[in-house]
């Protein structure tokens, strides 16, 4: 999962940070964001799998932000017919910025470098690192110690013929570009708090939201050196708070005016084939041409895991 993460993490430093710095100049440091999240995963229609994130400033009350939203674009994309221009303006503001995954199909959610030995590793190395964590962060042992629960849980679960392998490659992708744009958060933004919310569903709510410890671990691997030897102190710096919400419709926790944002832009980043492009809908288009195309505020980054190849890129769609 190492392999993934920094792979990430440096194609974002050396891609987007700049840009990230760029378009978010006007954001007050210290600030509070969202994170969002929405997938196009396993649609025989698309291209491509897709992971999209947008970065959001929390820059108005939380009503207000969805009810501007949901006055230009009151419906996901499947159940929109148009685009409106609003919606495309909000989209490229300088309160947001996002950042898309592509995958090929044929590499099955990178099954040759998330190899089932691969995680499996990675979930036992987890639980050696979780004490060291423990015994450095004061007032968070009883969410390391859930997550400890959880992963000897999962280990114990994926001896089971039925285990589902691939979900569980989708969570550690997941989490593994969630880790590194609350990294990006931290460095870059100085962000005081971050909360990350995704529509309902088994990649972030499985195995009691293992979603959130592996982003919670990749972030803190991401800062903290290794531990090599029991005596070998962890330092841990100060991150952001994090919250981690799932929409569920017409209840308190109903962001589901949030989540359309990445949900837009999911729909069209997932039906592009490098630099070939054929759209089955018009509001695919427009919002491709207005929206994705020389846009400041967007980072696509693709994914070849070929045998002997991993190959990372990022993707710039300009006139």
């Amino acid at each position: 999962m190492l392999l993934v993460t920094k792979a990430l993490r440096e194609i974002v430093e050396k891609s987007t940070r700049a840009d990230l710095i760029s378009h978010t100049g006007l954001a007050p440091p210290c600030a509070a964001w969202y994170l969002l999240s929405d997938y196009c995963f396993d649609d025989p229609n698309k291209v491509s799998d897709t992971v999209s994130f947008t970065l959001l400033l929390n820059h108005d009350k939380i009503d207000a932000i969805k009810e501007y939203i949901n006055y230009f674009q009151p419906t996901d994309i499947k159940k929109s017919s148009d685009v409106q221009s609003g919606f495309i303006q909000y989209l490229t503001s300088p309160v947001t910025f996002h950042f898309s995954l592509v995958l090929r199909k044929s590499d099955n959610f990178l099954k040759n470098s998330l190899s089932r030995e691969v995680m499996e590793s990675y979930l036992q190395g987890l639980l050696d690192m979780i004490p060291y964590w423990r015994m450095n962060s004061p007032g968070q042992e009883e969410y390391l110690d859930m997550m400890s629960k959880n992963v000897r849980i999962l280990l114990q679960e994926r001896q089971s013929k039925s285990f589902n392998w691939k979900l569980l490659r989708k969570i550690f992708l997941v989490a593994s570009l969630a880790g590194v744009l609350v990294s990006e958060l931290s460095i870059v933004l100085s962000a005081t708090s971050v909360a990350w919310i995704s529509d309902r569903d088994g990649i972030v709510e499985k195995y009691n939201n293992l979603a959130l410890d592996l982003m919670f671990s990749n972030l803190l691997e991401l800062h903290v050196p290794s531990v090599a030897e029991e005596s070998t102190p962890v330092v841990m710096l100060d991150l952001p708070k994090l919250f981690f919400l799932t929409s569920k419709k017409d209840t308190v926790d109903d962001y589901e005016e949030l989540v359309r944002l990445p949900d837009f832009l999911a729909g069209v980043v997932s039906e592009l084939n490098g630099k070939d492009y054929n759209f089955r809908h018009g509001k695919y288009s427009k919002l491709f041409f207005d929206g994705i195309v020389d846009a400041p505020n967007h980072s696509i980054v693709a994914i070849d895991d070929i045998i002997g190849d991993f190959y990372i890129r990022r993707m710039k769609y300009v006139w």
